[in-house]
């Protein structure tokens, strides 16, 4: 005899999508978190305390019906998840429902969500095997700090190293080659083309037949999505200093209005494919990230002021992210267009971290997170041949690292080692640029 289901079970059990594929919205909003399968296991769900919520068998804040998951992708939640509201309208939100409840409703499964790129290498296969096809992308990478990424001021460092640290430091720095103590290709071809099961090109799809690897094959999903660049730029947990991580880029990135619009990092940094890697070392993208506002110079007496506010308009992530480079306001009264002497004020932008007693301390985080912005005001006297005031946003996208050689450098090092050193600290010296100026008049003698 079989068992009646009561009618409101049918109700539900109909409106229910017979067999809907995950939406093209899953992938780049969903996935990086909850897992091609939504179970709870993205790429980056060790980077989330609670972790991410397995939606196929756990129990949902506001319930596993359509209303509370409309009202959960609508609204987000303060574990973490962001609210899609102002994002997506109501049909890709009830997408985005629907493959839920359909997960749901089908239980556990086989399907294997889709693990980023690790560093790995092929034999026979390397960036030199890449150029022949690949001219336009080589000459553009070898432009970019990918390229540079195993340079002397890292390979000065590695006399003094255990081969364990070199392998840690080597997974970023030159993922085909952990084991190596000379300069390299850095974050090379395969790199970040390489994967488990061979090469993948264009949109993730397999590359056609190479030594080691086989022919045409599904698309990676995560391969074009910021996920894939999660390895390098996200630190684990594990390792925060007062509650973040020295390099929170990814979680930055998932907390901003960029995530819910399904802007990738790829969207900035790799505009139509370009292999330049544009980012901190381009002032073209540094200054397409923030927006500087000055209001009108205010004179009290012999006293001038003048407000200022540094906005973050265009990251995605912090500015700046990490603790690497700093972006310094200065301001200071001029005479004809040129600065006068001890009327300066400096504001640092940044993240300011130290390594002290073998361990990481933090002293400040005036970072701008994305949206957010600065402000802040110039006091001073105002000299008597004073006719202006100019704020400068100057840019260091290397500023910890020139600290840290500067220290290196005091020590005692093989001449090997202090050469290498030495062209690293050039080189980040060299980096710094300016961002914008802006001059503003000051009220003449007889228009005070």
């Amino acid at each position: 005899m079989h068992a009646l289901i009561p009618f409101v079970y049918l109700f539900v059990l109909a409106s229910i999508p017979a067999d809907p594929r995950p939406p093209a919205l899953w992938g780049t909003r969903c996935a990086p978190c909850h897992g091609e399968a939504a179970r709870g296991d993205g790429p980056a769900a060790h980077l989330y305390r609670p972790p991410p919520r397995d939606l196929v068998t756990g129990r949902l804040i506001y319930g596993g019906d359509r209303i509370g998951l409309r009202r959960t992708i609508r609204n987000g939640l303060p574990t973490g998840m962001p609210a899609f509201g102002e994002a997506l309208n109501e049909a890709q939100i009830d997408a985005l429902a629907d493959y839920i409840l359909h997960r749901r409703a089908q239980g556990v499964s086989e399907e294997v969500a889709w693990k980023p790129p690790g560093p790995m290498a092929i034999s026979q296969t390397t960036t030199a095997s890449c150029v022949g096809c690949h001219k336009k992308q080589a000459d553009a990478w070898r432009a970019s700090r990918h390229a540079m990424a195993m340079g002397p001021g890292v390979i000065g460092q590695y006399g003094e190293l255990k081969n364990a640290d070199v392998k840690r430091c080597n997974e970023c720095h030159a993922p085909a080659l952990l084991e190596s103590r000379e300069q390299t290709d850095g974050v090379d071809c395969v790199s970040c083309h390489l994967t488990p099961d061979g090469l993948r090109g264009l949109n993730g799809r397999r590359h056609i037949p190479i030594p080691e690897t086989s022919g045409e094959g599904a698309i990676d999903p995560g391969f074009r999505r910021s996920d894939s660049c999660l390895h390098c730029h996200n630190l684990p947990l594990g390792t925060a200093v007062d509650g973040r991580p020295l390099l929170d880029t990814w979680r930055e990135w998932a907390a901003s209005r960029w995530l819910p619009n399904g802007t990738q990092c790829h969207g900035c940094h790799m505009p139509n494919g370009d292999h330049g890697f544009h980012g901190a070392h381009d002032p073209g993208r540094v200054r397409s990230a923030v927006k500087v506002k000055t209001l009108d110079p205010v004179e009290r007496g012999d006293r001038v002021s003048w407000g200022f506010s540094i906005g973050n308009v265009g990251a995605g992530h912090h500015f700046p992210t990490t603790a690497t480079p700093r972006a310094i306001v200065t301001i200071s009264q001029t005479a004809q267009g040129v600065p006068l002497e001890s009327t300066h004020s400096l504001w640092s932008i940044g993240r300011e971290v130290e390594f002290i007693d073998g361990q990481w301390v933090q002293h400040f985080d005036t970072r701008i997170p994305s949206g957010a912005h600065f402000a802040s005001s110039y006091e001073a006297p105002r000299r008597p041949n004073a006719d202006g005031v100019r704020l400068e946003l100057s840019f260091f996208p290397d500023w910890h690292y020139t600290g840290l050689f500067e220290t290196i450098l005091s020590r005692g090092l093989s001449v090997i080692a202090r050469e290498r050193i030495e062209a690293g600290y050039k080189n980040t010296r060299s980096s710094a640029f300016l961002v914008e100026r802006v001059d503003r008049q000051l009220a003449g003698p007889n228009e005070r």
